[in-house]
């Protein structure tokens, strides 16, 4: 029994690789239940339908998408042709049959067979079962009677050589329309018997229909694929992959059968060109697909080697994981530092890079560039002993399988690498792109592969829900060879670029300045320095080696050049700025009260003037240094004691003259004298007297109403000051200081006392000849004596070496609302400072430039 089972395995399989080719290998089920419905297979050719790139199609002139048939020696070899009646697309049992032609083209485009007309009723296979079975004339009974392409029409319009002949499709609308089942199968048709070649027929993108006669999208697609991925290295040779999917309960209705190396774009970005891609036809065909295995045509490709080398880094974020290959091929790299686990998690700290291995960098080391950051967006810790997890997946066979508008992949097709022999592949998809869920339960994205057979879809209820599949293209990928190598490297060292040396160095004087390169991380063993290189403006001596002499400033840089222990060679680059100190040239300009000193150096001074020190600075270089120091002499002062104001009509409130000025400290370079303090006019802006500073006299007067700052108003307080310099010489106003103070309760000295409508501001403003010069708005008053300082020692427009008068004007404002009749604001110990100023103190130049003539 044994026995007999293993010989009538081997009869039956014998059978399967000797028959037919075309619904043999695409519907191969004979009897299977559709929606309750007993049935056969039905794989029917798509015609001409522009959404599935118009397949052998009349009209068509894309070479992708013809259907093409290999023939090795036209001289010797024949072609046998069958093809049912033609259907439009309908979703019924027994759709109208129509009539179309088909005509077979040499690789020239010459037709050398037919057309032949295909009318309901005289077409030359009737059933799956003919179709099946092939060519009477090859299988005899069973079969169907089929139409003859001979050596002689092969050859009829020239061509002898080996090609691919295409078969072409039209009906009399140039529409789109269905064949269920077909057949073309090529012989030896020159000797007896007759002897059949399988994996002839073939196409980059195949359209086909998985037919709706008992509703849409129940019939399965059980066919399988041989498709060959050439070998870059060797055009001829290809590795060769079978794609089964019987029993996979693929339910496409019309489909796309196409392969390639990249995916659903090919723009070179890897990760990217192989994600599903929703609500767009994407399939873009490059390899061939054949029926059957393509012995005659596809050599077997050489298996490919890798080594992984190492990792290596120049800086911080510029790492290397070095390998060679000994072919062309895909390499993806997982820094497994999620785990080690020896799988890449998404969303966790592994990192998975791929690249593409291209003609030029066959047997040679090459790098996959990382940034030093794991998933999570963290730097590797730079410890000596910090450790890299390095899996590296060498693929050759690329397959990408791209899928547009397939309603259901309910249980997931099968992979076998038929040559060069291999393992089962594992598949690998992302459909992240895709916001439909799959409806499978089977993560969203499987980059590390998972085994067949997977990657299925069941969420389809048209038309409340779009569907997983339904007008989106699937794509899927996975390897004919696969060879992975792992190991955990620690942390490469690098060389980060350090200069030192002196920061200054003296006019005429020279200095070193040293390479100082670090090793990152500390402690590790940095490569081999083999270059040092300096330049800059001073260098004294050679421009290589770990230090150089320099005499004088500017920018130094350096390059220093090292070995990686991988034999890279890297360089890192830093620069130093090195100031010459010429003879040091500093001034200081230095405040002092008259009877003042101030100690520099240990050298005294008491009075204005310009003084020069000679130094050494603490470089060692000379130094000059000048002092310029201003004597600061309080020059007017209003005391205000002799404040008189008796309210009783004598007159005494409208009276400023006895608010006299005093001066404390004369200045010997100029005669400066002052006003008396006032308002103008007198009559309508009075005084009164209050209880001043430190148990003294202040003057007290009526505030503007307005919050807003009026400039010369009449209740403006005003004092002026009249500056006479002496000749050669300069003044400068530098100070002006008062005490102020907006009681909330006025207390008259000889009148009442009571509630004040106080200013809530002040403002100064101060006139030159005339033309003002200083403004100050919206000053807070405060409620009780507070000094007010005022410093005009970096205005020059306080200096004048003409006479002058100068006009201060203090004026109150904006009340507080309180709706008391007193609005007062009291005032004492008016200051005002100068000095004289013996030398250039001011940057401005002031006069004209004129010719000889006057001009």
């Amino acid at each position: 029994m044994r026995l007999l089972t293993l010989i009538l395995s081997f009869s039956i399989l014998s059978l399967h690789l000797t028959l037919a080719e075309g619904t043999h290998e695409v519907a191969p089920n004979g009897a299977i239940v559709v929606n309750g419905n007993n049935t056969t297979d039905i794989a029917a050719l798509h015609i001409n339908h522009p959404n599935y790139n118009s397949f052998a199609s009349y009209t068509n002139p894309d070479p992708n998408s013809r259907l093409y048939i290999h023939i090795k020696d036209p001289s010797k070899e024949c072609i046998y042709v069958g093809f049912s009646f033609g259907h439009p697309n309908q979703t019924v049992v027994n759709p109208p049959h129509i009539s179309y032609e088909y005509r077979i083209k040499d690789q020239n485009g010459n037709v050398v067979f037919g057309p032949v007309t295909n009318n309901p009723g005289n077409e030359n296979i009737l059933t799956w079962s003919e179709a099946f079975t092939g060519p009477m004339q090859l299988h005899g009974a069973g079969g169907y009677n089929a139409l003859q392409v001979n050596s002689t029409d092969l050859t009829s319009q020239g061509w002898s050589g080996e090609g691919d002949y295409y078969i072409e499709f039209i009906n009399e609308a140039n529409t789109d329309f269905l064949i269920d089942f077909w057949d073309i199968s090529v012989a030896d048709c020159s000797a007896g018997p007759v002897l059949e070649k399988k994996g002839r027929i073939w196409s980059y993108n195949w359209s086909f229909f998985a037919i709706n006669d008992f509703g849409f999208p129940n019939r399965p697609f059980d066919g399988a694929f041989y498709v060959c991925a050439p070998d870059p290295e060797d055009p001829s040779a290809s590795f060769i992959t079978r794609i089964d999917f019987n029993g996979a309960g693929f339910q496409p209705a019309a489909f796309n059968v196409a392969f390639n190396s990249f995916g659903t774009q090919n723009t070179g970005d890897v990760a990217e060109d192989r994600k599903s891609v929703q609500d767009a036809n994407t399939t873009q065909s490059e390899y061939a697909i054949f029926l059957n295995d393509p012995v005659e045509i596809c050599k077997t490709a050489v298996v490919g080697e890798i080594n992984l080398l190492g990792v290596s880094r120049c800086n911080a974020d510029e790492y290397c994981i070095k390998f060679t290959t000994s072919k062309e091929g895909q390499v993806d790299l997982l820094l497994d530092f999620d785990g080690p686990d020896s799988i890449y998690t998404p969303g966790t700290k592994d990192i998975i890079i791929s690249h593409t291995v291209t003609t030029d960098e066959v047997g040679v080391p090459t790098c996959i560039e990382w940034n030093g950051l794991d998933g999570l967006g963290n730097s590797v810790i730079e410890l000596p002993n910090s450790e890299i997890p390095v899996i590296i997946s060498y693929a050759q066979g690329i397959y990408h399988f791209p899928i547009y508008d397939a309603e259901y992949m309910t249980q997931g097709f099968m992979i076998q690498a038929v040559r060069p022999a291999a393992s089962i592949p594992l598949l690998h998809y992302d459909d992240s792109n895709i916001t439909i869920p799959s409806g499978s339960g089977e993560p969203q994205v499987q980059i590390n592969g998972c085994v067949n057979p997977c990657h299925r879809w069941t969420n389809f209820d048209f038309p409340s829900n779009t569907g997983f599949g339904n007008l989106n293209t699937i794509n899927s990928w996975w390897f004919s060879q696969r060879i992975i190598r792992e190991d955990v490297f620690v942390l490469p060292a690098y060389y980060a670029c350090g200069i030192e040396g002196p920061a200054h160095i003296c006019q005429g004087g020279t200095s070193i300045l040293i390479s100082y390169p670090k090793v990152v991380p500390k402690n590790a063993i940095g490569g081999e320095i083999i270059s040092t290189t300096w330049s800059g403006p001073g260098i004294v001596g050679s421009t290589t080696g770990n230090s150089i002499g320099i005499n004088s400033g500017g920018t130094y840089s350096v390059v220093i050049r090292w070995l990686t222990g991988l034999g890279d060679t890297c360089q890192a680059s830093c620069d130093y700025i090195v100031t010459t100190d010429p003879p040091l040239t500093a001034t200081i300009d230095t405040l002092i009260l008259s009877g003042q000193s101030v100690n520099i150096n240990g050298e005294i001074y008491t009075e204005a003037g310009q003084y020069i020190q000679n130094l050494t600075s603490t470089a060692g270089c000379d130094s000059i240094l000048t002092i310029n120091v201003k004597v600061l002499q309080t020059v007017i002062h209003y005391n205000l004691n002799a404040c008189v104001s008796r309210n009783n009509g004598d007159g005494t409130d409208m009276d400023y003259t006895e608010f006299t000025p005093l001066y404390p400290e004369k200045l010997s370079c100029a005669e400066v004298t002052g006003s008396i303090l006032f308002r103008a006019p007198p009559q309508n802006n009075k005084h009164s007297c209050t209880n001043g500073v430190n148990n003294s006299v202040a003057m007290c007067v009526s505030s503007l109403d307005s919050c807003t700052y009026d400039a010369g108003n009449e209740k403006s307080i005003v004092f002026e000051i009249t500056v006479i310099p002496a000749p050669d010489t300069a003044v400068q106003l530098t100070g002006l200081s008062f005490f102020e103070q907006a009681p909330v309760t006025f207390n008259w000295i000889s009148g009442t006392t009571g509630p004040n409508n106080f200013p809530t501001k002040y403002g100064i403003r101060v006139l030159k000849n005339g033309i003002e010069i200083y403004r100050k708005e919206d000053i807070s008053t405060t409620n009780t004596w507070t000094q007010e300082d005022y410093n005009f020692t970096d205005d020059i427009k306080f200096i004048t070496k003409d006479s002058a008068v100068f006009r201060f004007e203090l004026l109150p404002y904006c009340l507080a609302g309180n709706g008391a009749a007193v609005a007062a604001w009291d005032i004492d110990e008016v200051n005002i400072t100068a000095s004289c100023v013996p030398f250039i103190f001011t940057p401005i130049i002031d006069g004209f430039v004129s010719t000889e003539a006057g001009r």
